[in-house]
């Protein structure tokens, strides 16, 4: 008998369990293989599990910086020549400090003139009303001496008030502008001498559409920017509200007021005015997370690895996030990239996952 053959007669058992051993493998093999293809073909998406955020209403508008005080000096006299100025351009003063002296010589005599006569009719009608108790004077001498006392006293008032209209001085403390005149300069009324103005705190003006009135008061915070001033703020709170909507824009007219201690803000700058209300805790997802199609707006979430399509109603654009107004609710997984790949009932392959935390809306004070 052949040896080969003879060698399988004897070894048969050995060889058939080889062979189910082998086939056992191959199927094992392909199982597996089939299933990890299976696995390769599903989308690779990345998603955020939705949290409720602190809800803000804000209202932004354009601001126009607004002086506390702010005046040009002009002077009340008829003409007049300027004998000296008391403060530099540039310069901050105080209120009642000396700003400029217009050339009042002949009112210094005049003033003085009428302080002597005051004095001497004071005396006189001091010395008169002594004697009227000895009945040694008539009462109609008491009488001219005191009219001459009043008249006296009202000279000197009269020349006072007029020197003042010549030694004009801050009516507010305040930094000045550039002079427009120079010693020496003959000046009359009206005529431009310098600017004062307060600069700290300073007033924004800004306007809203009519839709604000139920929203914002006198006491909500903003915040003001510049371009002038990159990356700064100033905060401050709104300080009144005009009763009545402006005729031509029907915009409501709000003033704030911000603390401009650096007198960086000056009159008539311009930035961008910014309120913020607290609203009650809201949904926000990614923008680039939502679809759109003729029937609205809709997302994918994701539900035990499969994707489906979810329409939703969205709310006010916050950054690169947006408002749910409905069709969401908090946990909800919704596909931020990768949407493309899907259909319903896709199943899907999470690389990457966010998580929102859920944070406690601030108090509207």
């Amino acid at each position: 008998m052949n040896p080969i053959l003879q060698w399988i007669k004897n070894n048969s058992l050995k060889i058939f369990a080889a062979l189910i051993v082998m086939m056992l493998a191959y199927l094992i093999i392909t199982h597996f293989l089939a299933g990890k293809s299976a696995k390769s073909n599903d989308a690779t998406v990345e998603t955020i599990v939705l949290a409720p955020q602190p809800g803000i209403q804000r209202w932004q508008a354009v601001g126009i910086v607004k002086a506390a005080h702010q005046i040009i000096i002009t002077p009340e006299i008829t003409t007049g020549t300027i004998d000296s100025i008391a403060a530099a351009s540039g310069q901050t003063v105080k209120q009642g400090d000396i700003l400029i002296n217009i050339r009042h010589a002949d009112i210094d005599a005049s003033l003085q003139k009428d302080q002597a006569a005051l004095a001497a009719a004071k005396l006189t009608y001091q010395r008169k009303n002594a004697l009227l108790s000895s009945h040694s004077i008539s009462k109609e001498d008491i009488s001219q001496a005191l009219s001459a006392y009043q008249q006296a006293v009202a000279a000197v008032a009269g020349d006072q008030a007029l020197l003042a209209k010549y030694i004009i001085r801050a009516p507010f403390a305040g930094t000045l502008g550039i002079w427009q005149v120079d010693i020496g300069q003959q000046i009359s009324a009206n005529d431009k001498l310098v600017s004062l103005t307060q600069l700290s705190p300073a007033w924004i003006d800004f306007s809203l559409p009519p839709a604000a009135l139920g929203a914002i008061k006198v006491g909500d915070n903003i915040r003001f920017t510049t371009s002038s001033f990159p990356g700064r703020n100033w905060v401050g709170k709104i300080t009144s509200i005009d009763p009545q909507l402006d005729t031509s824009t029907r915009s409501l007219q709000l003033r704030a007021q911000v603390d401009n201690h650096d007198n960086k803000l000056v009159p008539s700058l311009y930035g961008t005015i910014l309120v913020e209300l607290p609203l009650p805790p809201q949904l926000l997802i990614p923008q680039q997370a939502v679809m759109y199609d003729p029937k609205g707006a809709s997302v994918y979430i994701v539900k035990q690895n499969k994707a489906n399509p979810q329409a939703i109603t969205l709310g006010e654009h916050i950054g690169d996030d947006v408002v749910v107004s409905s069709g969401l609710q908090a946990g909800d997984e919704v596909i931020t990239a990768g949407m493309m790949k899907l259909f319903p009932d896709s199943p899907v392959n999470i690389s990457h996952r966010v998580t929102q935390s859920a944070v406690t809306p601030p108090t509207h004070s």
